[in-house]
């Protein structure tokens, strides 16, 4: 775990709050002459949807051919075409009470943001036009839906004292999730190389809403740079990059969880976090993964935390094993001071079964752990950890104890698997995925997974099993 000091971050909070809000409080300055990108009404599309509710919890799953970025977006976008357009034309969500009527109020906030992500990521705005041009929607909306964190940035100053408030009001503020990671090995590891444990858990928490919309796809994109294709599997919300819940590539599995810091860039200033979280499946290991963040991390937007876990390299087996799976959980924020880069890495180390003293699990939520900013703590989190502490002190060493963790309803009023009941009130645990590193397997569940069988089951990493 280690602070560093050469460049900044960014924020990952406060992404969706209502319309008077917006009204409320001005934009810090920006220039004025940039040309805005043309927002287009609802009246110009088709809006009808079908009779049909989309009914949430089975978590679709679709497999793209391979192609460019635009093309694995377009075949993405056509496929969901009925769940993106029934999110984006739903009067009730956060992308018409905020996002479009924001959108046409500080234009210049918006154009901002498309040509600082553009430079940075091409390929993404190419991957974003597919999905638009398949789902038919103006590819801007797409946008719009990927830069929902930083569009919070612009409401607020996010002082202190108001990024509370703002929380505490919001029914639609980014509100996630919960990670586990155990990483244990017998003392006779040298002989018996399966008592390796290496498991990541997550929860993928959200507004209630989200499950009726959202999807998992594995896509196969082609490099222009290169005649190698990117393979991954991610759980999307719908309309967005992946790379801002949980997915896994053929080297390594990652999740993310929100953060709350309450200094933020504005004015449409920084590389959006979906970008950044999307960048990330580009990465072959732990190594790899911590530097590309690091990359962005004078001009980032937003802050969060990445849970990171990679598979060993095809090499012979050695006593040296023990460390093969890498694990890390790497905190990122808005750039406090000038330079500095507001960055942590915590590796999470093999534990020796009855040897140690040590907790044999590490567990992430939606507070900086490591990272010294000024963050708000929301109840939930507040909560969670707690009981998370409680666990401290038992032997974490199974699958099913992990899954037992992140089901755990102990805490009525804020558990760690979320109900969406009063006061948690709408934020549900919509999905839990289990990577087992050492069988090479990943298991994602749409109800509690103390007791829930998985909905799909990935065996040799990559490959659905058939139900």
């Amino acid at each position: 775990m280690s602070q560093f000091q050469p460049s900044r971050c960014f924020l990952l909070g406060f992404v969706l709050f209502s319309v008077m809000i917006i009204e409320t409080f001005s934009l810090l300055d920006h220039d004025r002459n940039v040309a805005a990108l043309p927002i287009y009404s609802n009246e110009k599309f088709n809006t009808k949807i079908g009779s049909e509710r989309l009914i949430g919890g089975t978590i679709p799953y679709f497999e793209t051919e391979c192609g460019t970025n635009f093309e694995v977006g377009q075949q993405i976008g056509a496929h969901f075409k009925d769940r993106i357009r029934s999110l984006l034309f739903n009067n009730s969500l956060p992308f018409q009470r905020v996002y479009l009527p924001f959108s046409k109020q500080h234009p210049q906030v918006i154009e901002q943001l498309y040509k600082v992500n553009k430079l940075y990521f091409p390929e993404y705005i190419q991957e974003i036009e597919g999905v638009a041009k398949g789902a038919n929607v103006p590819s801007e909306w797409i946008f719009l839906m990927n830069v929902g964190v930083e569009i919070g940035n612009g409401v607020s100053n996010a002082s202190a004292i108001y990024s509370r408030k703002l929380f505490e009001k919001s029914p639609f503020l980014d509100k996630q999730c919960s990670d586990v990671f155990v990483s244990v090995v017998d003392n006779q590891i040298a002989a018996n190389p399966q008592q390796l444990v290496a498991l990541l858990g997550h929860n993928e928490d959200a507004s209630s809403y989200s499950q009726d919309y959202d999807y998992i796809v594995k896509s196969c994109i082609k490099s222009d740079k290169s005649n190698a294709s990117l393979i991954f599997t991610a759980y999307h919300y719908a309309g967005q990059l992946p790379g801002n819940a949980f997915g896994w590539n053929e080297y390594m599995a990652f999740s993310t969880n929100a953060q709350f810091p309450t200094i933020v860039r504005h004015s449409g200033n920084g590389v959006a976090r979906n970008f950044v979280n999307r960048f990330v499946y580009e990465s072959k290991n732990v190594e790899q993964a911590t530097e590309n963040l690091k990359r962005f991390g004078l001009i980032l937007a937003s802050g969060f935390a990445s849970n990171l876990a990679s598979l060993p390299e095809p090499k012979e087996f050695s006593s040296s094993t023990v460390q093969r799976y890498e694990m890390a959980d790497v905190e990122s924020a808005p750039m406090i001071t000038q330079g500095v880069l507001e960055m942590t890495i915590h590796k999470v180390e093999p534990i020796v079964v009855n040897h140690s003293s040590s907790p044999s699990f590490y567990f992430h939520l939606n507070s900086y752990r490591d990272l010294k900013v000024p963050q708000y703590l929301d109840p939930s989190s507040v909560h969670r950890q707690a009981r998370m502490e409680q666990f401290i002190n038992t032997s974490v060493t199974t699958p099913q104890q992990v899954l037992s963790i992140l089901g755990d309803n102990q805490d009525k009023e804020y558990p760690i698997y979320r109900n969406g009941a009063p006061p948690d009130t709408d934020v549900k645990t919509l999905a839990t995925v289990l990577f087992n590193l050492v069988t090479r397997e990943v298991s994602i569940y749409n109800e509690n997974p103390k007791h829930a069988k998985p909905i799909y089951t990935f065996k040799n990493w990559m490959d659905l099993e058939q139900q």
